[in-house]
């Protein structure tokens, strides 16, 4: 199923046996075909859809779920409000599990577009899924509107540990090939808040520093390593080079 799965066409018998084994009592064989399921790129389109929906929300495994969820990511879905919609209720779920949740807020990114950013920014405010969500924006939507939505958020939160979740400061920053894509000065004035304020983690702190250091924010710096009184928190003083 995995090492093959590129020479499959959408036949009648291979949707047949293919389907049958997304039904495996064994998750790993079930995962396995669903995503081999998925992949074929000859399937009608429409049947696809609404199986993968209905995979996503009610298979009883795991690992199946999150093959579909990641499915409904494809560009195909881009705009479809069907697919969005169900990607948004599934990452709200309080009750569902965390994994499938951090899946569909990473993939409502991909499905969106900006006329979805409002819905997706107020996901932000879920701590447990802020780092999915912002993945979803920069590397799903990815739209100049989509970086200046989440860093204005940031702006608005940069002094609130209780909005801050530390995995999402990882994120902040996209990868070093799109830092042009971000609000240099904007980004730097949030992360110079959210290194100053003394209320954060030590840990978030420490990565609002580092990405300080990414965008060469040498000034800004300086006052901080200045600011900072020597009895800070070691993690926090190795940070800043002292």
């Amino acid at each position: 199923l995995t090492g093959h799965a590129a020479y499959f066409r959408a036949s009648p018998t291979t949707l047949e046996r293919l389907d049958a084994l997304m039904k495996s009592p064994q998750e790993p064989l079930a995962e396995a075909a669903t995503i081999a399921r998925f992949r074929l790129v000859d399937a009608d389109v429409e049947p696809t859809k609404r199986k993968a929906l209905t995979t996503f929300a009610s298979h009883p495994h795991r690992r199946v779920r999150h093959a579909a969820c990641r499915h409904l990511g494809h560009a195909r879905y881009k705009g479809d409000r069907l697919v969005f919609k169900a990607l948004v209720a599934a990452a709200k779920d309080g009750e569902a599990d965390l994994l499938l949740r951090s899946c569909a807020a990473t993939e409502a990114g991909h499905a969106a577009t900006d006329r979805h950013l409002k819905t997706l920014l107020r996901l932000l405010e879920v701590p447990e899924i802020q780092q999915a969500v912002i993945v979803g924006l920069q590397r799903g939507l990815a739209t100049p509107k989509a970086f200046d939505g989440y860093v204005r958020w940031f702006e608005r939160h940069a002094t609130d540990p209780d909005k801050l979740h530390w995995t999402a400061m990882h994120v902040f920053l996209p990868w070093d090939a799109e830092l042009e894509r971000i609000p240099k000065e904007r980004a730097i004035e949030v992360l110079r808040r959210i290194a100053e304020h003394g209320d954060h983690l030590v840990k978030v702190r420490a990565v609002a520093i580092e990405g300080l250091k990414r965008l060469k924010a040498d000034a800004v710096l300086k006052a901080l390593a200045a600011k900072v009184p020597p009895d800070s928190p070691p993690g926090l003083l190795q940070a800043l080079g002292r």
